[in-house]
């Protein structure tokens, strides 16, 4: 990317000859010859940095200094004098400069300082942003253990519950049918009320099934939305406009339908009584490519995942959305169906899927995510082993390189490896990281996996390192990571081949996820070496 400069001199002859000069040293140039000029021009198009001549009339080069830090205080600002003293010197450091510079100067000094001038503002913006990332991410993790304790508490407490009130629910459930026949109609419908709450309840107590079943999130969806609740719902609800949309590509999911089926139509079923003045529910079924797993209920991997996305005009609060799958929350939607979506969360832990929920300005109301990792067609091997330390402990020791230019991400990625079985190296560059790949591959031991940061410090970045490393030649599947997302940087890298991107700090989960996708790729390159 040609780096863009701002030259300010009121000397038409100094203006116009450096900035010929800096334009033959690769710069793209534009000049101002005042300090209202520049500041004029800075609104329209910013700049990489400023080169200010001190002396320029009304505004002199102290002043427009001051004026840039106020209002664009990223840009570097170099003064560049003919009139210099130290006390000038001085003063334009202690007022922000990035530097200062004597007349006459060669344009290839001029030019090493401004480079040096503009990597040490991208250094700190970096530095800033990921500092902000870390704070961000320590906030999130620090939500999402208070809502995992929450959570499991109240899932002890109803599981308790459940086992508790078992023999009162077959007692309810076998009264003799003529004497139920007998009450009132309030009556029946009170006793139906509580054995569908003492069911729940039941089924709560048990675990989600593991199966590692290949099937159409889409069919699950449908069976869902096509069960006798839904349909008496929508019968008397008129006044409630339900809008489906399964798409028309297939969504296949690993794990149990049954379990989605259960957990989708309870959620369906609250929000249409939860529009208790009419309104509108979509639900729309779609693939999402490089879906960002930060800002997520449940920490996973980028990746492309099957997305249930449910949207109500009913509007929910923050704290309302904070609590929306806890037994008996009190909110517009669950209205009395909290226990009954406690069946939400625990589907999508069994499946190690994302969910999200949040408000939306247009078209107003509060939007529900759910997203299950696409499987692939080799995917049922590694849901077949299961997650957790029996997966870590059942997997083959893996080889892998960490290349990263900060020594304590590295070392943070070398110890979550080595808690998963794993042997690592370590390159801190990616002309380190080529000649262990090289001298790996000539000893016919490729790694098995190379976790590479995107933003290296350097020309190279990861994505121009996946690159080179698919240009050697060989089964070498990479992985990229980065403490902040770009976007054009991370489509380009998975259409490069990447197989994920994963968000710092890493997490022995997403590790896990993106280890069982190298090990299938690898199998599928032995198996078919040539394909």
């Amino acid at each position: 990317m040609t780096t863009r400069i701002l030259i300010v001199d009121d000397d038409e002859l100094v203006l116009t000859g450096l900035a010929a000069s800096l334009e033959d040293l690769g710069y793209q140039v534009t000049g101002a010859a005042s300090g209202a000029a520049a500041l004029e021009q800075m609104e329209r198009e910013t700049p990489d940095a400023v080169l200010a001549d001190m002396v320029l009339g009304e505004m002199d080069g102290l002043e427009l200094l001051r004026r840039v830090r106020e209002r664009h205080p990223s840009v570097p600002v170099l003064i560049l004098t003919g009139h210099g003293t130290a006390a000038n010197a001085v003063q334009a450091l202690r007022d922000g400069a990035a530097d200062y510079l004597q007349k006459p100067a060669r344009p290839e000094d001029i030019a090493r300082r401004l480079d040096a001038a503009i990597a040490a503002r991208r250094l700190r913006d970096r530095l800033a942003a990921e500092r902000e990332l870390a704070r961000q991410d320590a906030t999130l993790r620090e939500t999402r253990a208070v809502r995992a304790e929450r959570f499991e508490v109240a899932h002890r407490l109803v599981r308790g519950l459940g086992a508790e009130l078992d023999p009162l629910l077959r007692l309810l459930a076998n009264l003799p049918t003529d004497l139920v026949r007998s009450w009132p109609p309030e009556q029946r419908e009170a006793l139906d009320r509580g054995l569908d709450r003492l069911r729940t309840l039941r089924a709560l107590c048990q675990s989600p099934r593991d199966s590692a079943e290949l099937f159409d999130l889409r069919d699950a969806v449908g069976a869902a939305l096509d069960s006798p609740i839904i349909h008496d719902l929508r019968a008397a609800r008129p006044d409630v406009i339900v809008e489906v949309d399964r798409g028309s590509s297939p969504l296949p999911a690993t794990g149990d339908p049954a379990t989605v089926r259960t957990a989708i139509g309870p959620l369906v079923a609250a929000m249409i009584r939860a529009l208790t003045s009419g309104g509108r529910l979509t639900v729309e079924l779609r693939e999402e490519e490089h879906v960002d797993p930060w800002g997520h209920l449940v920490q996973g991997v980028s990746g492309t995942y099957g997305v249930i996305r449910l949207h109500t005009t009913a509007r929910l609060t923050d704290e309302e959305m904070d609590h929306i799958f806890e037994p008996y929350a009190v909110s517009s939607i669950v209205s009395g169906d909290g226990l009954a979506l406690m069946r939400v969360l625990l589907c999508m832990r069994a499946h190690r899927g994302l969910s999200l929920v949040r408000s939306t300005p247009s078209p107003a109301g509060t939007e529900i995510r759910l997203l299950f990792p696409r499987a692939w067609p080799a995917a049922s091997t590694s849901a077949a082993t299961g997650s957790g330390s029996t997966a870590s402990a059942a997997r083959p020791r893996r080889r892998v390189l960490v290349v990263d230019d900060a020594p304590h991400h590295r070392r943070h990625a070398v110890e979550l490896l080595r808690s998963l079985n794993c042997e690592s190296d370590e390159a801190s560059s990616s002309a380190d990281a080529l000649d262990k790949i090289s001298e790996n591959c000539s000893r016919h031991t490729p790694y098995d996996l190379v976790l590479a940061d995107l933003v290296l410090g350097e020309p190279t970045d990861g994505v121009d390192l996946l690159r080179q490393i698919v240009e050697l030649g060989g089964q070498c599947p990479v992985a990229l990571m980065g403490g902040f997302a770009d976007l054009a940087r991370i489509t380009e890298g998975r259409r490069a081949g990447a197989l994920a991107y994963l968000r710092k700090p890493l997490t022995a989960d997403a590790l896990e996820h993106v280890l069982d996708a190298a090990a299938q790729a690898n199998a599928a390159h032995n198996t078919n070496p040539g394909g």
